[in-house]
């Protein structure tokens, strides 16, 4: 990886970790301050909904959908990558593990999963803003096989 993606990387994690953040608190305002609003095409792919959404009304819906099912949500990024695609526009591509609370009740088991994400970011002044979010699951083969692989670990003391 050269110096500039290094960089590239270390800028785009900062601005993603404050955008994570917003989302863990389910704060629409914030997260949709992370977004280019100049970007007459945005491009949001949640792993839980069939379908693209191609606006940003379609997205804060989403939001504010999700913010109404969910009594919590955690979420870790990791495996950060990211190249420049044009003198303003930056590819970050990672891995996430989200965890979430479907009821109120402390005693409701939190559900959980992996995917991959590939987020497009817009350079407009200092900020980087994203134009597009796509999310992708892990197939059943390797979803059972890091189940298996934390199970083994968690059973043989080494999790």
């Amino acid at each position: 990886m050269s110096e500039r993606q290094d960089e590239l990387t270390v800028s785009l994690r900062a601005t993603l970790d404050e955008y994570m953040g917003a989302f863990g608190r389910f704060d629409i305002d914030v997260l949709s301050s992370y977004w280019d609003r100049e970007e007459s095409d945005p491009l949001y792919i949640a792993e839980e909904v069939a379908g693209r959404m191609t606006s940003h009304d379609a997205i804060q819906a989403y939001w504010s959908a999700t913010a109404g099912r969910l009594a919590r949500l955690w979420t870790r990024t990791r495996g950060h990558a990211a190249a420049p695609r044009a003198t303003d526009l930056a590819q970050l591509a990672f891995d996430m593990d989200w965890a979430c609370r479907l009821g109120s009740a402390p005693d409701d088991p939190p559900i959980g999963g992996s995917l991959q994400v590939a987020a497009l970011y817009r350079r407009r002044g200092d900020r980087w803003l994203l134009v597009s979010w796509v999310e992708a699951p892990l197939g059943p083969l390797p979803w059972l096989r890091r189940l298996y692989q934390e199970a083994g670990a968690r059973i043989a003391g080494e999790g």
